[in-house]
């Protein structure tokens, strides 16, 4: 199977989302066993797979997918119903303990999502639990979990990270088992966050938890969606899940102009999220959402989305460099992208630890591992900082073109007065 070959099949599962059932099934009528397993990981590391399932069933399309797909997809399904509802008890045993602090939280992302997002939470791929706090509580919230067994293992000014259980990272074949390494993400915010009316309530597993409301779990899924964009990896999924919620919500005038209020310095990040996703999954972006975000990105931005954004979405991880290109239009300082643009290109530090290690004996069990991940990684960044390079000069020769005709156009006398 060609790399052609493979988007070919790629576009076709992502078509599936918009519901035209006989397109589906002539565009998988010519693909069989081998060409779907020489797709890889991608469908499970898209986060498409269960998703994918559930739009074979609703368009009937069984007959052109290989049985032994559709075995392993079904598989997949029945394993990850176990493994969301392991995470649920999790979910309700620390939303249980952040009660008995007395402390402001919400919950974030994951279980918030059902059902606007996702139908049902047994369909995503959900590796953490994400928490809002306040700033000034952030000592308090490493006691807590500590006392739940959880361990310190992230530290940046914006969040914590916790860890338990294993110390190693689940491989792409273990994405669907119960989780043996139980993650928790604290997002540090400001007290003015929590004022007003920005926390609601829902009614999760049984138990009432506090979590953002509407056009604040938008606004988030939306600067969530966009920082991956502007990154090497961007799962599928997200783009998914957020034409979900648009999609369900389309004449919800209220919601947008709600969201419109809300957004504040994320502006640029709902209207680059909701294009990207638009591009992707084929649909329109409500004019009470778009006016103010989609319309308003810049030309050269929209552009972006326009010729890289199904590339983003059929990417196989850990990605591409083309983001970069992104980060180029949306930087004003020439200088600080040039350095950017070096320090992504040709990183000099060695790649992050995919494990914990405690003691000479762990670090020694894990220097394999490592050693994979290394190489892995030095890989990823010669082959994709060439496919760059490349890129730029096709997109700075787009760009050329577009303004000498921006440019001619402006010089041609007008025929009124001639």
């Amino acid at each position: 199977m060609t790399r052609a070959h493979a988007k070919t099949l790629q576009l076709a599962i992502l078509a599936t989302f918009t519901g035209d059932a006989n397109t589906a099934a002539r565009a998988f009528d010519e693909y069989g066993e081998r060409d779907w397993r020489r797709l890889g990981s991608w469908l499970d590391a898209s986060g498409l797979a269960l998703y994918f399932l559930e739009e074979v069933r609703r368009l009937c399309l069984r007959a052109v997918i290989p049985c032994s797909v559709l075995e392993d997809l079904q598989n997949k399904q029945l394993a990850n119903c176990d493994r969301t509802e392991a995470m649920l008890e999790e979910f309700l045993r620390v939303n249980h303990a952040f009660f008995a602090t007395g402390l402001q939280f919400a919950n974030l992302k994951g279980f918030t999502l059902a059902p606007e997002y996702c139908p049902t939470p047994s369909l995503r791929s959900q590796f953490d639990l994400d928490f809002w706090v306040v700033r000034e509580d952030a000592d308090r919230w490493k006691t807590v979990l500590s006392e739940l067994g959880y361990e310190l293992v992230g530290i940046s000014p914006a969040s914590l990270e916790f860890s338990a259980g294993e110390r190693q990272h689940a491989r792409i074949r273990e994405l669907y088992q119960p989780a043996r390494r139980r993650l928790v993400e604290i997002h540090l915010h400001d007290n003015s966050e929590f004022e007003g009316s920005a926390i609601a309530s829902r009614v999760i597993g049984g138990l009432t938890v506090p979590v953002l409301t509407r056009e604040g779990i938008f606004v988030q899924q939306c600067a969530h969606l966009t920082k991956h964009i502007r990154s090497e990896w961007t799962r599928a999924s997200w783009m998914l899940e957020l034409r979900n919620a648009i999609c369900a919500a389309s004449s919800d005038d209220a919601l947008w102009c709600a969201v419109c209020a809300t957004s504040g310095r994320h502006a640029i990040d709902v209207g680059i999220a909701a294009a990207t996703a638009a591009k992707v999954f084929g649909f329109a972006v409500p004019a009470e959402l778009a006016h103010w975000s989609v319309a308003a990105l810049p030309p050269t931005v929209a552009r972006w989305i326009e010729t890289f954004a199904v590339d983003v979405a059929t990417a196989k991880f850990p990605g591409s460099k083309n983001y970069l290109l992104l980060e180029r239009e949306l930087t004003s300082d020439s200088g600080s992208y040039a350095a950017q643009r070096r320090r992504k290109l040709f990183p000099v530090r060695l790649p992050g630890a995919i494990t914990v290690p405690q003691g000479l004996q762990h670090r020694l069990q894990s220097l394999p591992s490592h050693l994979r991940h290394f190489q892995s990684r030095l890989q990823f960044h010669l082959r994709e900082s060439i496919r760059f390079v490349r890129a730029e000069r096709a997109w700075r020769r787009s760009l050329d073109a577009i303004n000498g005709e921006i440019s001619r156009a402006a010089t041609v006398p007008s025929l009124g007065h001639q």
